[in-house]
């Protein structure tokens, strides 16, 4: 696909036409890039899930150290890394209620969390997470939806992961998730009707360690030969 460095509206439509080409008939894996490219993805899945499935509804699992949910800034593009759920909802993509967001921590605005709220976003926060357990939060997903016709999409945005664990990224932030909890988290989704996915926000450049760009490749690994109902990988 090629991307216009200049032209980042384009570059959504391309993302779109491209996912929507590979959803029609196979399993689109998404690695990115910042958070902003789940905009065309997920457009473009949802497009062709409705065309495949048109009574469906569909969902998206977001691991983040964020919400994902703040307004325009500054002279940010319409659609940036830190507003793109609220667009896919307000584009009409994306309800709400079927989004589960697992991970967010820290000092946030206040109009962010409202907007959860007000969009009954499902939200599990890295605190919450840490007194529950992160398999029974995956439980609870599982039981909300196991009578449900519903299509998911995960993002997973490497900052989910503790800084300890993840330097390469732009936004990292302490008081995580650890590579074990997300493991854990990966690999027990299978109940769930999912066919699509992305990993975004990973700079290996950031980390001379290369640790950030190992866990990420072992995440992604361990969740599609686990995470995934055996009938999605052919």
């Amino acid at each position: 696909m090629y991307v216009n460095p200049t032209n980042p509206k384009r570059n959504q439509e391309e993302i779109t036409n491209k996912v929507y080409l590979i959803a029609k008939n196979s399993f689109p894996l998404v690695c990115g890039g910042d958070h902003s490219i789940t905009y065309g993805s997920f457009r473009g899945f949802y497009k062709a899930i409705k065309e495949r499935y048109p009574d469906y509804e569909v969902g998206l699992i977001h691991f983040d150290a964020h919400m994902d949910v703040e307004d325009k800034y500054l002279n940010m593009p319409d659609v940036w890394h830190g507003n793109v759920f609220r667009k896919l909802i307000e584009g009409g993509y994306l309800d709400g209620k079927n989004m589960y967001t697992i991970g967010p921590r820290g000092v946030v605005g206040r109009d962010w969390f409202d907007y959860v709220k007000e969009q009954h976003i499902n939200l599990f926060t890295s605190n919450y997470i840490k007194k529950n357990g992160i398999l029974n939060i995956i439980n609870e997903i599982k039981q909300r939806n196991k009578n449900k016709k519903i299509k998911f999409y995960i993002t997973f945005d490497i900052d989910c992961l503790d800084v300890s664990y993840v330097f390469g990224t732009g936004t990292p932030q302490c008081n995580g998730l650890t590579p074990y909890e997300c493991d854990e988290a990966l690999r027990n989704l299978h109940d769930l009707d999912i066919a699509g996915f992305d990993i975004v926000e990973l700079n290996p450049k950031l980390d001379d360690s290369h640790t950030s760009f190992v866990i990420a490749e072992e995440l992604l690994y361990h969740f599609l030969a686990l995470g995934l109902k055996k009938e999605k990988l052919k």
